[in-house]
């Protein structure tokens, strides 16, 4: 029997990522994740060298639209942000999000965790080997996202900086001028 495409895919990022010493798993469906998931684990995110589970996983096929995959990319930033600060980390996410060049930041469950959330779609159509590389550029993309905000996320969730002082931390040209 062939295995389903999505499961795959996952086992060639997989198989690469283990040649290449990064920590990842396919886990099963569960009563949590009804999907199978691919878990990336980043580590050193940060000047602290922090910790950070990247979720993947595809979205199940509809029968009217069976040629594109959609496959969700999911990360929790800080498991607990103070109520006392989420104004000022979503007047920090209003900024940064404009200028990402794929998915946002945001709050779950009543604004208690920051996440980092992406949705793409991947042509059926396309040739494996190159769905295989664009989930590959695009978590290698989502790291270097963490690599710039992790730190700013964290000190504003934490109420060490202002939203502005978070924008002036970063060293990104495109939204250190604004």
């Amino acid at each position: 029997m062939v295995a389903k495409l999505e499961r795959r895919i996952f086992e060639a990022i997989q198989r690469d990522y283990d040649e290449t010493g990064l920590e990842c798993a396919i886990l099963e469906p569960s009563d949590t994740i009804p999907f199978e998931t691919l878990i990336t684990v980043f580590d050193k995110i940060g000047q602290n060298n922090r910790i950070v589970r990247l979720e993947n996983n595809f979205f199940p096929r509809s029968a009217d639209r069976d040629d594109v995959l959609l496959l969700q990319s999911i990360s929790v930033l800080v498991q607990k942000v103070i109520p006392y600060h989420q104004p000022e980390l979503l007047r920090f996410f209003a900024q940064i999000n404009y200028t990402l060049p794929i998915g946002s930041f945001g709050f779950l469950e009543n604004g208690q965790m920051a996440y980092f959330k992406h949705n793409a779609m991947i042509m059926v159509s396309y040739d494996f080997d190159d769905c295989v590389k664009q989930i590959d550029a695009q978590i290698g993309l989502i790291f270097h996202l963490h690599q710039i905000y992790f730190d700013a996320i964290e000190a504003v969730a934490t109420g060490r900086y202002t939203a502005e002082d978070a924008i002036k931390s970063i060293k990104h040209p495109e939204i250190s001028r604004s």
